[in-house]
């Protein structure tokens, strides 16, 4: 049933990529309204079509797929007709010609974050082939499953918060106004800390409450609720994480991202969970969460640092000195 499902999302996969592609555009213009509108779309009407397809025309697993593939065609588009109508972009298909420098451009940001998405899954089954050797393995790994579904409510936001920063931070990374560039950290970091703050209160308090959205078993509660005590309290220390790899993005540094992601998934996170599991108990595994994302901080912050000494710091003085040239050009015919 996987691969048949498989098959039909991968082989018409077209829209999906066009519409990706063209909500990126559209935001790099500043319009966030539209892809949103456009993502909605597509997934109200997978939603629609889901039942009808699999049901009523008794085509099962591949029904959902192919509901999934009109969904992405639809918003598709729709994301083509919003980006008709914007007035920043005027594509012509007859004039688009390969960029070397422009592909490049795009790569040297994309590779770090391709790898870095590709982390999380690598991440997540060596998680598992871990947690699945305790006497209770399956119920661990059913809570670790649980947490990665309800997490996403508390991450999404920051994760879309960044979204939104990042474009601000390159235009201003561009225009060389380092004041408007760090007021946009700052105001994302309070942000990112009051989402992740809220985030850390629910978890802590209403693990039990939690847990009743999935019917959980006494068992997933016993090991569950001391499971969400303990990782969600690196939820803070990962709302100033985040912030600082968006601003590594904006400014054009990926591998930074990439790295910091590798550090704290792969090399502390995986064998500390390991270490702590195997000689302290289950308990003491998820320590490993709180673990990994200080040696993430220490790591974002150095490299945050090191950015903004390289290449934020100097752009007040850059501009100063770009508007004292444009003064003297002005000057230059009143003089003579």
């Amino acid at each position: 049933m996987s691969t048949s499902y498989a098959q039909i999302v991968t082989i018409f996969s077209f829209g999906m990529f066009v519409d990706i592609m063209i909500e990126r555009i559209l935001q790099a213009t500043g319009d966030s309204i539209h892809p949103m509108i456009t993502q909605l779309i597509g997934a109200i009407t997978n939603i629609i079509l889901d039942p009808i397809i699999i049901f009523v025309f008794k085509l099962g697993v591949q029904g959902a797929a192919i509901a999934t593939v009109i969904g992405q065609f639809v918003g598709m588009f729709f994301a083509i007709f919003f980006v008709r109508k914007n007035k920043f972009i005027k594509v012509r298909i007859r004039k688009i010609r390969p960029s070397w420098p422009i592909i490049r451009g795009i790569y040297n940001i994309g590779v770090p974050t391709i790898i870095t998405n590709s982390i999380g899954t690598v991440m997540v089954s060596l998680m598992n082939s871990i947690l699945i050797s305790f006497s209770m393995g399956e119920t661990a790994v059913s809570v670790f499953g649980v947490y990665f579904k309800i997490q996403s409510f508390i991450f999404m936001p920051i994760f879309g918060l960044t979204s939104g920063m990042v474009p601000i931070i390159a235009f201003n990374y561009g225009a060389g106004n380092k004041g408007r560039m760090l007021e946009t950290i700052r105001f994302g970091l309070l942000i990112a800390l009051l989402i992740m703050g809220i985030g850390t209160l629910i978890f802590q308090l209403f693990p039990e409450a939690l847990f009743s959205l999935f019917s959980a078993s006494p068992e997933m509660l016993e090991i569950g609720v001391p499971a969400f005590r303990i990782i969600s309290l690196h939820f803070m220390v990962a709302a100033i994480c985040i912030t600082f790899m968006s601003t590594f993005q904006a400014t054009g540094i990926g591998i930074a991202s990439m790295t910091v992601s590798i550090t704290r998934q792969l090399v502390v996170l995986i064998p500390s969970a390991w270490i702590l599991g195997h000689f302290f108990g289950l308990n003491a595994l998820w320590y490993s969460f709180l673990l990994a994302e200080l040696t993430s901080l220490l790591i974002s912050s150095s490299f945050f640092i090191w950015i903004y000494k390289t290449k934020i710091k100097s752009l007040e003085s850059k501009k100063e000195s770009s508007d004292a040239d444009n003064l003297d050009l002005r000057e230059e015919p009143i003089m003579s």
